[in-house]
């Protein structure tokens, strides 16, 4: 009859001896239900060996070998060996209680946290009020603007090409031409040029790029290498209503191609933001108004221009 030798939680130098009717070598590492005195205790199988040093009468038999999760490894004994060496504690006593809480008992831990199961139910979103349709559509028309000034720059440059200064003199013009604007510096009519570069198609603009605001889409020009990226990202941003931080953050983490859902090309796609010469422009920030009131709405772009901009809501 094969014998288990027990490491139980007692503070006992020594092993314990249990009679088993069916057990192998295989099984070291499991836990034990074991008789002990009255009661009965969890302990873990040391090893298992043909005869015992007890007298047979003597030896005990055996319960339940726990066989519902893997055994402990060679290496946990040894760990367990050396600090019960090295801090004179039974090594019963270190085996068990490296143990969490719920392997010890005798009954297993009923799940608390254990969820019923139910039909989720799609709550849809609540109707936009008045002061949201404005601020999106001022979105949109603020957006559709920038986009329709980096074209004309991109169209002139491919006539006059980059030695005729195009961005300069249109800078220039537009200032001549709007003297109390002041959002159309060299630096933003960059961006600019660079927003309709990443995006030639206008019903993009409308539809995806278009729904975010200009800061949401600075973080995809300047983070993201190519277009089908940036477009998954700003899906992923309206679908979810990521601010901005947490679409940087996202890309930063690369949430979308962990989770298989946007597709990456070559870099050779990708819109620099560095104009030729080697000069590299900041980053210009957006931020969105915190209340309107009436239309025609008003809206004021911090770091692009002090100008506030004037859109009618239809």
């Amino acid at each position: 009859m094969p014998v288990l030798r027990v490491a139980l939680d007692l503070p006992l130098y020594r092993l314990f001896d249990y009679g088993a009717n069916s057990a192998s070598t295989a099984d070291i590492g499991f836990r034990v239900r074991v008789p002990f005195g009255r009661s009965e205790k969890i302990g873990v199988i040391i090893d298992v060996v043909v005869e015992s040093d007890w007298p047979k009468d003597q030896i005990k038999m055996a319960g339940e070998i726990l066989r519902d999760l893997p055994p402990l490894p060679a290496d946990f004994f040894k760990l367990c060996e050396f600090a019960s060496t090295y801090y004179q504690a039974a090594f019963g006593e270190v085996v068990l209680q490296a143990l969490p809480v719920g392997l010890k008992r005798l009954d297993p831990p009923i799940r608390r946290n254990a969820r019923v199961k139910t039909k989720q139910v799609a709550i849809p979103p609540p109707p936009l009020t008045e002061e949201q349709r404005a601020a999106l559509a001022v979105n949109r028309e603020l957006v559709l603007l920038y986009w329709q000034i980096g074209r004309d720059i991109l169209a002139r440059q491919a006539q006059q090409g980059w030695g005729a200064k195009v961005i300069e003199r249109l800078a220039h013009d537009l200032r001549a031409a709007f003297p109390e604007m002041k959002g159309f510096s060299r630096a933003n009519l960059m961006y600019m040029r660079a927003f309709a570069e990443a995006w030639p198609d206008a019903q993009i603009v409308q539809q995806a790029v278009g729904q975010l605001p200009w800061g949401h889409n600075l973080v995809l020009l300047t983070q993201l290498k190519n277009r089908k990226q940036r477009l998954a990202y700003a899906q992923s941003a309206i679908q979810h209503g990521w601010s901005r931080n947490m679409l940087n953050i996202h890309i930063e983490t690369r949430l979308l191609e962990r989770s298989g859902t946007a597709v990456t090309k070559s870099p050779k796609e990708c819109t620099t933001l560095i104009e030729p010469g080697g000069e590299v422009l900041k980053t210009i920030r957006y931020t969105r108004p915190s209340s309107t009131s009436q239309t025609p709405y008003t809206i004021t772009v911090p770091g692009i221009a002090d100008q506030a901009i004037t859109v009618l809501v239809p």
